[in-house]
């Protein structure tokens, strides 16, 4: 069950293998297709998290994915009301509408989804997964050591 919409003035990390980065490093649109059965992407909401530094929130994060995390892998971040304005003003002639919701699950309470995504098969999937691939603000050490 969905809760309340995140502030566009918050951040959210999605959890990104080696496999969708491009030669220079930077985060391709693959890593925002829905994958079958899906209906919405999974991200981690940072400002749930109440602490001081970004640092600190990733280390909350990796600590409660829930999930084997690799060592290549990486967290993209994305500002909320960034990827919204970028997609939605750009998809909205394929009258696409983007959405970051909370979604707690018991293990990451920070959880949350991009709803409005399209299916891998649609059309526009290629253009919003571009548009959200473009707005990566910042990428993150999915380990460290």
């Amino acid at each position: 069950m969905t809760g309340k919409e995140l502030p566009d003035t918050d951040n959210v990390v999605r959890h990104v293998g080696r496999s969708k980065f491009d030669e220079y490093g930077k985060v391709t649109r693959g890593a925002f297709y829905l994958n079958e059965g899906e209906t919405a992407l999974s991200v981690s909401w940072l400002e749930y998290f109440q602490v001081d530094t970004k640092d600190e929130q990733l280390v909350q994060v990796r600590q409660k994915i829930g999930r084997k995390l690799g060592r290549e892998s990486r967290f993209a971040e994305l500002n909320v009301g960034t990827t919204k304005e970028c997609v939605n003003s750009q998809a909205n002639q394929h009258k696409r509408t983007i959405a970051f919701s909370h979604d707690p699950t018991d293990k990451n309470p920070s959880h949350s989804i991009i709803t409005g995504m399209p299916t891998r098969e649609s059309s526009t999937s290629r253009i919003v997964a571009k548009l959200i691939a473009d707005s990566v603000v910042a990428v993150h050490p999915a380990v460290v050591d």
